[in-house]
């Protein structure tokens, strides 16, 4: 198991983008807790391997279609991250950094977080209901598993009506 150390008092946020409509609000949210701080906002969206696996077997069934690779995803995330980035903070003053990867997401989170000295990671629950809520959460240390398990017990809790 790798330790995934991060320094607490590092102003910059993680934004985990989930490829939904609620990604804009909570930028916008980053955003504004952003302002003032001198932090940078750092967007990922992150590709499962699943996802990448099921986009390159539809490449691979059509014809004359070069293969889909790594590269490939990883650019369309960050495309994707820096679309939602400039239209989401058009009334800010915050700089961000777009990343796109594929793989595990809580793997991912916690590589980004450690990469870009993120202290702190906004996340999104993923729509199960009609109900959508708003998560940030302090990373401060920790490992792998233990991020896992504290994304289910997020404490600091934001709801809007949709």
């Amino acid at each position: 198991m790798i330790d995934a150390t991060i320094d607490d008092h590092s102003p910059n946020l993680l934004v985990t983008l989930t490829g939904t409509e609620i990604d804009h609000r909570l930028v916008r949210e980053a955003g504004a807790y952003a302002t003032g701080r001198g932090s940078q906002l750092v967007l990922l969206r992150v590709m499962s391997e699943r996802e990448f696996a099921g986009r390159q077997g539809v490449y691979a069934r059509i014809k004359d279609l070069p293969e889909y690779t790594l590269v490939q995803a990883e650019e369309r995330g960050r495309l994707s991250a820096a679309r939602i980035g400039h239209e989401a903070l058009v009334a800010v003053d915050v700089e961000f950094t777009a990343v796109g990867v594929v793989g595990s997401e809580a793997d991912q989170i916690v590589d980004a977080a450690q990469a870009y000295d993120c202290a702190h990671v906004f996340l999104a629950e993923r729509p199960r209901s009609l109900l959508r809520r708003l998560f940030a959460r302090d990373l401060v240390s920790g490992s792998r598993a233990q991020f896992r398990r504290a994304r289910h017990r997020l404490a600091d809790r934001v709801q809007w009506e949709d």
